[in-house]
C-alpha cells in the first residue's frame, strides 16, 4: 500500500469519524438533557449537603450553556430553510464554526474539572477526614474555573507570540507546546484511574445486605466504563497515524463532542436512586413534568415531594 493510498484512507476515516460524532453526539446530548435537568433539580437539596455540590452545579450550567450553543445554529439553519432566506441561511453556517470552537474551549477546560473531581472522590472514599481540606466552596471552585479558562486562553497566545519573536527557540517552543497539550489530554485518562480502588473496595463489601440491595458497584462501574470507553477509543487514534498533530486533533475531536454526553451520563448512572428518578420520568406524567419544567422554574407539587428520595451520593 502506497503513502498515497494510505493517506486517502486516513483522510476518509478522519472525515467519517467526525460526521460519526458530530451527527450521534449533538441530538444525544439535546435529547438526554431535559432528563438530566430534571434529575438534577429533584437532588438539588440533598446535592447541597455533599462537598461535590459546587462542582454538580457547574457541570449543570456547562450544560446549559452547551445546549443553548447547540441549538443556536440549528434554530437559524430551520428558519433559513423555512422562510427561504440566503442570508440567514449563511449566518446559520457561519454560526457552526465558532460555536465548535466555543464548545471546544470549553469542553477541554471542564473535563480538566472532571478529573479533579475523580480525584477528590478518591479521597473522600478512602480519606475521608481529607473532606475539610479538599472540599471546594462556590468562590473556590468559581476561582479555580476562572484560573483554568484564563490559562487556556493565554497559554496558545503566548506560544504563537513567542514563536513569532523567539524564532530561534521554535523548536524548544514546539516541543513544550506538545507537551502541554498531551498532559491536558490525558490528565482526565489518568484521573479515571483513581476510580479502580473505589469499585474494588465496592465489590469487597458485595456481601452486605445493603450493597446486595443496591449494588452500588455496577453504578461506580457505569461512571467508569463510560469515561475510560472514550479514552480508549481516542487512545487508539495512535494505531491509524504517526502524525502527532493529527492525532492531537483527533483526540481533541473526540472529547469535544463526547464531553457533554460524559457528563449526563455519569450522572444519570452514577447511582440506583438517579436511574430510577430517570426511569420514572418515562412515564406519561414524568415527561409531562419535564416539560413543564422545560418552561417553568417550578416543579409541579408531585416532583417536589420527591426532593428529598434521590441523591448522587444515594447508593
Amino acid at each position: 500500500m502506497n503513502n498515497e493510498t494510505l493517506s486517502s484512507i486516513i483522510t476518509s476515516y478522519d472525515q467519517g469519524l467526525a460526521a460519526l460524532l458530530f451527527y450521534f453526539s449533538i441530538p444525544s446530548t439535546l435529547l438526554i438533557f431535559p432528563f438530566y435537568r430534571h434529575v438534577y433539580r429533584i437532588n438539588i437539596d440533598r446535592d447541597k449537603t455533599t462537598p461535590i455540590f459546587q462542582i454538580i452545579q457547574h457541570f449543570y450550567k456547562v450544560m446549559k450553556i452547551i445546549c443553548i450553543l447547540y441549538l443556536l445554529p440549528i434554530i437559524l439553519i430551520s428558519l433559513g430553510f423555512i422562510s427561504k432566506i440566503e442570508g440567514l441561511l449563511i449566518a446559520s453556517f457561519v454560526t457552526l464554526a465558532p460555536v465548535v470552537i466555543f464548545v471546544a474551549f470549553i469542553s477541554m477546560n471542564n473535563e480538566f474539572l472532571l478529573g479533579i473531581l475523580a480525584i477528590q472522590r478518591f479521597f473522600l472514599y478512602f480519606f475521608p477526614g481529607t473532606e475539610k481540606y479538599i472540599s471546594l466552596s462556590e468562590n473556590g471552585l468559581s476561582a479555580l474555573v476562572r484560573a483554568s479558562y484564563i490559562t487556556a486562553f493565554i497559554t496558545p497566545l503566548l506560544t504563537f507570540f513567542a514563536r513569532y519573536y523567539l524564532s530561534s527557540y521554535a523548536e524548544i517552543i514546539d516541543i513544550i507546546w506538545t507537551g502541554l497539550l498531551y498532559f491536558t489530554l490525558g490528565f482526565s485518562f489518568f484521573a479515571t484511574l483513581f476510580y479502580i480502588p473505589i469499585l474494588i473496595s465496592i465489590r469487597k463489601l458485595s456481601h452486605l445486605s445493603s450493597a446486595k440491595l443496591n449494588k452500588p458497584q455496577r453504578y461506580i462501574l457505569w461512571q467508569l466504563v463510560v469515561m475510560t470507553t472514550v479514552k480508549c477509543i481516542s487512545m487508539s487514534m495512535l494505531f491509524c497515524t504517526t502524525d502527532s498533530d493529527r492525532f492531537i486533533n483527533k483526540f481533541k475531536m473526540i472529547d469535544i463532542f463526547c464531553f457533554p454526553l460524559i457528563i449526563q451520563l455519569t450522572y444519570l448512572g452514577c447511582n440506583k436512586r438517579n436511574l430510577d428518578a430517570l426511569l420514572k420520568s418515562f412515564d406519561e406524567k414524568g415527561i409531562t413534568t419535564i416539560l413543564w419544567s422545560l418552561f417553568y422554574s417550578r416543579l409541579p407539587t408531585r416532583v417536589s415531594s420527591q426532593q428529598n428520595v434521590y441523591s448522587i451520593h444515594d447508593q
